[in-house]
């Protein structure tokens, strides 16, 4: 059979060569099927495309749980090895450390235990007794510069078991109906006699009045049932005063 050929626009021809006629063909190798359509050995031929899979011959590729498929073997059969960190050796050397200084504190505390508890006063010991005041007499005197004096004086008796010292005592004026009008303090063991108020300066009177271990340290430590007299001198007393009280305001324990 002769090449066939087109002409495509001016000149330009496409030849289609190789297509067997119908002479060439070989017929036997043609079969019908059974409704009489005509099929093709498709390894003489290879024309026929691929049957197309059906839906039941699909099937999904099997899924791996995720921790299972982190677990699973490599592909060279060795099973990986757990990734087991070791602790960092400063963090076990500063567990050690702490350990070590809590066990020496433990025993300081064990050892010195009686010392610390002589250290912390006990809540159940109360103690038992009073500083009394007894005996007190007010007098008054007029000094040469017009000043008038009030002078109070008295004893303090220790009726505790321990020793007292520094105490300080508080004279309370009071007029009509107790109402209070004044107050003078001063430390025991600093006596003047009357002459001496009279004449010496009122300033260094003052002074010596509070003097908190009292005169030759005698207001330092007043031993159990012992006594200890005292001198309050209020500088122009208040008109009316009709009453004098005095009190303890302070001392402190002693040796």
């Amino acid at each position: 059979m002769p090449p066939l050929s087109q002409d495509i626009g001016s000149g330009v021809s496409a030849t289609a060569e190789g297509i067997p006629d119908a002479e060439s063909l070989d017929w036997g190798n043609i079969a019908l099927d059974a409704e009489g359509e005509q099929t093709t050995d498709q390894t003489d031929i290879g024309l026929s495309p691929p049957e197309p899979a059906s839906l039941d011959d699909l099937e999904e590729p099997p899924q791996e749980d995720e921790e299972v498929a982190s677990y699973s073997k490599p592909a060279t059969g060795k099973r990986p090895k757990p990734d087991i960190r070791a602790r960092p050796p400063g963090k076990e050397r500063k567990g050690f450390r702490l350990l070590l200084l809590l066990v020496l504190l433990l025993a300081a505390g064990y050892y010195n235990y009686p010392r610390i508890r002589n250290l912390l006063p006990s809540k159940s010991t109360v103690q038992q007794g009073d500083l009394a005041v007894e005996n007190v007499k007010v007098s008054t005197l007029k000094r040469g510069d017009g000043i008038l004096l009030a002078a109070v004086r008295g004893k303090v008796r220790n009726t505790y078991s321990s020793n007292k010292g520094m105490i300080q005592v508080e004279a309370i004026f009071k007029g009509i109906q107790g109402k209070e009008l004044s107050r003078a303090t001063a430390y025991c063991g600093n006596l003047f006699s009357d002459n001496e108020l009279a004449s010496k300066d009122l300033s260094s009177i003052r002074s010596a009045l509070n003097n908190e271990l009292g005169q030759s340290l005698s207001n330092s430590s007043i031993a159990p049932e012992n006594s200890i007299p005292f001198l309050i001198v209020m500088e122009n007393p208040p008109l009316g005063s009709k009453e004098v009280t005095v009190k303890v305001l302070k001392f402190s324990d002693t040796p």
